[in-house]
């Protein structure tokens, strides 16, 4: 319940996984999964596997694993479902690899602002706010390339990824 983690909802809305970094204390119900990375040597940033969590990628993945994700009425993950998901080797000492990872972080510690920032917005209707919806999709789409790319996605992989 302490320290730098990612939580992730259970149930599914939409197209993606609904996951978040925090790290103030939280106790959280079994509708959230509490993810915490082991000892990394301080290399691999949590912001780089919350884009890979947070990605079409990740979500069409487990979907296609899962017939329950696919259920039209509370489609749910579990730690099973989680568990066997490919996480794209990188080695942090080669500068390509490093980049790639460093890439992801950005945009996520990107996302991650603006979503606060949507949020201190919450009870307004003026075009800042619909600035920052428009930036968040940007970004999204932005973690998404990022993503297809740790995994080598050719183009008609990536169109049934995105449902084209």
């Amino acid at each position: 319940f302490e320290g730098e983690r990612l939580l992730v909802r259970r149930i599914v809305s939409g197209d993606k996984l609904n996951a978040t970094k925090v790290s103030d204390v939280y106790i959280c119900n079994t509708d959230v999964f509490t993810l915490k990375l082991k000892k990394t040597n301080g290399k691999f940033r949590l912001e780089f596997f919350l884009g890979i969590i947070g990605s079409l990628a990740c979500a069409a993945h487990l979907k296609s694993q899962n017939v329950n994700l696919d259920r039209a009425s509370f489609p749910k993950i579990n730690t099973k479902t989680l568990k066997p998901f490919p996480v794209p080797k990188l080695d942090l000492d080669n500068p390509a690899d490093k980049a790639k990872h460093d890439a992801v972080v950005a945009q996520v510690e990107l996302m991650l602002a603006k979503q606060k920032e949507l949020q201190q917005l919450e009870n307004e209707l003026d075009e800042r706010r619909h600035e920052v919806v428009a930036d968040i999709a940007h970004i999204d789409k932005k973690i998404d390339a990022l993503v297809y790319e740790l995994y080598d996605l050719t183009p008609e992989e990536i169109a049934i990824v995105e449902g084209r």
